[in-house]
């Protein structure tokens, strides 16, 4: 039984209370979220800048992987995250934004530092069992030749002397180029073992030779005149 106008206002102060309460929620929840970006801010701050140290010496050693224009940029993040954090009225939600970039940029870094490191020591790894064998086949070989000087011919030390001279190629490539040093390994190998082989046709191929020639004589010694 209100006049009209009296429910309007009514209606409209529920509509304002409404709207007031979403305001509020909303700064109570600004407020929740700028309280909760305040405390993380400084820790971020701190892997931040322990990340990018790392990456920096990572770089600066010349380790693969550290691309300089994504550190640059990590690098400035960081600085405008220290800057917004210590002015008179810090917006430390924009800090921590910019923060957590500089982080997420340093971590890429580190993560592609890692995953190269990781192949150098697969490599490195490889060309140690490669080597190894190779210099296990080259005093096979080198033992069997010299066992069997007189009945061996030049091809089996010839391919004897290539593998000894890629072995020290490959040693002297370890530290300098690993991929090459393992390739010579690799050839070091294969002609060490090429050249036992070679060496032990020819040997057996004498011994044959030489027990044919000692029977055929005994069989003539053995005629009767």
């Amino acid at each position: 039984g209100e006049p009209p106008s009296v429910v309007m206002a009514v209606r409209l102060s529920q509509a304002a209370l409404a709207e007031a309460t979403v305001l509020l929620d909303g700064i109570a929840q600004l407020d929740a979220s700028v309280r909760a970006a305040d405390s993380a801010l400084q820790p971020e701050i701190a892997a931040a800048a322990a990340d990018l140290s790392a990456a920096r010496k990572a770089a600066a050693e010349g380790r693969a992987g550290v691309a300089s224009d994504e550190l640059a940029r990590a690098e400035s993040l960081l600085e405008s995250a220290r800057r917004e954090a210590a002015g008179a009225r810090p917006n430390v939600l924009a800090a921590l934004q910019q923060a957590q970039e500089a982080n997420r940029l340093a971590d890429a870094a580190l993560v592609t530092v890692r995953e190269t490191e990781a192949q150098r020591q697969r490599e490195a790894a490889a060309l140690t069992a490669t080597s190894r064998r190779a210099a296990s086949a080259y005093d096979r070989a080198d033992h069997y030749i010299a066992g069997r000087r007189p009945a061996v011919g030049e091809e089996p030390r010839t391919r004897l002397r290539e593998a000894q001279r890629h072995l020290d190629l490959s040693r002297s490539l370890e530290d300098i180029d690993v991929a090459r040093a393992t390739a010579e390994a690799q050839a070091a190998e294969r002609l060490a073992q090429e050249a036992l082989r070679l060496a032990q046709n020819e040997f057996e191929e004498r011994t044959r030779r030489t027990g044919d020639d000692d029977r055929s004589a005994t069989i003539r010694a053995c005629r009767p005149a």
